[in-house]
């Protein structure tokens, strides 16, 4: 989650700088398999992402609502709603 922050703080210090920042993306949206290996090994291991996909329905983590936080105050109080991962997730193949 630090990490996150740190890469987002960086891109707002850079488009202050006048640097052409647009994106800042999140490592990984629905979590990981295997990472902590470097994917060397199949063992199932599932590390969470922005949403966390071992319910029935994806639940936002706490880097979701650190996510929105951050979109709050960088966009002037536009709230991201993420109860439309399911819509998303419908339009593009997840």
């Amino acid at each position: 989650m630090s990490l996150h922050k740190e890469v987002w703080d960086g891109a707002v210090s850079l488009r202050h700088e006048g640097i052409d920042m647009r994106a800042v993306t999140a490592w990984s949206l629905l979590g990981a398999y295997d990472w902590n290996s470097l994917v060397t090994r199949a063992e199932g291991y599932y590390e969470l992402g922005v949403f966390d996909l071992r319910g029935p329905h994806p639940r936002p983590t706490a880097i979701a609502r650190m996510i929105s936080d951050l979109y709050q105050v960088a966009f002037k109080g536009i709230t991201l709603s993420f109860s439309y991962l399911g819509a998303l997730c419908a339009s593009v193949v997840c």
